[in-house]
């Protein structure tokens, strides 16, 4: 089976790399694309690999149009000589979508891990029309495609079975708030030193910075001018860091609910570039920007965006997510009580994949 995949971003590497390997279990994989380390483990002949991408927010990659244009006209020029059973795509909407608009007449194409086209410009949904198979990971998400006649597949989300089966490591620390700075550059420029400064305003509670090795030099050199005793670090450990922390305070993004899934009371964080964060206020159609408020729709967690993520906020908010912790962790069983599936969502998604195009 002839597979080109399109993963843009670490999740979506380790995402796709589920779907392969638990394909490869079912036939043979030939394996073409863009991706990361998890999928080149797995045999792909990169197009362009993770380490040159990521790049957030709307100014940030106006600034790499010409990149990502050359980019999109390889990456189909490749897909059409080389004519897969099935193009994959996985997340990274600003790319993958452009990429399906235009090959998705030509050859067959998938997407897991849809565009949050619910959250802002809904019509873009339309183009999803063009994709043979649609995996959904959110419940509400079917019925939003239903509303514009495509059919899609919910599988669950892959997060909810992989930390109901993840098996903690311990840690030298107990009790401690966990900060989750996110993935990026951007975003850790950005955030980490505000949870700095709410850990210097409380020197007497004990935090662990949950980072990505990937990013290890931009966190030290932030971490080195604070130079804080009471904050530790951690690299590639986030979920054992979750597993013990009492509170969690973290960067909007996936990471949220993988703290709720760990039922650890948290605030989410976003603060970025204004231009784009002006331009996003006027396109998202939605009323929160955390996955937990998402799916529950209502404001189970706090949300600091923008002016209002300032270490004041963050512990004023500390004190009441101390006094809803009941409230919260209700609200995270029910959430983990909707996404989770006997059948792992990336077996779920081989077996129709296989069945559709093999």
């Amino acid at each position: 089976m002839k597979i080109w995949v399109s993963a843009g971003e670490l999740s979506g590497d380790i995402r796709a790399s589920e779907v392969i390997s638990s394909i490869q279990q079912l036939t043979h994989v030939s394996l073409k694309g863009i991706g990361g380390q998890n999928l080149l483990s797995l045999g792909l002949q990169p197009l362009e690999t993770i380490d040159n991408l990521g790049h957030v927010g709307f100014v940030e990659i106006i600034k790499h149009i010409p990149f990502y244009l050359k980019l999109l006209r390889g990456a189909k020029k490749d897909i059409l000589l080389w004519r897969p059973n099935v193009v994959l795509l996985v997340d990274y909407p600003g790319f993958n979508m452009r990429l399906l608009k235009s090959v998705g007449k030509q050859v067959p194409v998938a997407y897991y891990i849809i565009p949050q086209v619910w959250a802002w410009l809904p019509q873009r949904a339309k183009s999803l029309r063009l994709a043979k198979a649609v995996f959904t990971i959110l419940p509400f998400e079917k019925e939003f495609l239903m509303k514009y006649g495509i059919h899609s597949h919910y599988v669950g989300h892959p997060l909810a079975f992989k930390i109901k089966q993840y098996v903690p490591n311990s840690l030298p620390w107990k009790g401690f708030i966990a900060l989750l700075p996110g993935s990026r550059t951007s975003e850790i420029k950005n955030i980490l030193p505000i949870m700095l400064q709410v850990a210097r305003n409380l020197p007497g509670e004990t935090f662990v910075i949950a980072g990505i090795s990937k990013q290890k030099f931009i966190i030290e050199a932030i971490l080195t001018q604070h130079s804080l005793p009471n904050v530790n670090l951690v690299y590639d450990r986030t979920y054992d860091v979750l597993a013990h922390a009492q509170y969690a305070i973290v960067t909007s993004g996936t990471a949220s609910l993988e703290t709720a899934l760990f039922k650890v009371p948290q605030i989410v964080l976003y603060k970025g570039n204004w231009l784009s964060y002006l331009l996003a206020r006027m396109l998202v159609t939605v009323n929160f920007i955390s996955l937990p408020n998402l799916i529950v729709n209502k404001p189970l967690v706090p949300e600091l965006i923008q002016q209002d993520c300032s270490p004041q906020n963050i512990m004023k908010h500390l004190e009441i997510i101390a006094s809803r912790r009941k409230q919260i962790i209700e609200g995270y069983n029910a959430i983990e009580n909707t996404l989770f599936t006997d059948i792992p969502p990336p077996q779920k998604v081989a077996q129709i994949l296989v069945d559709l195009f093999a």
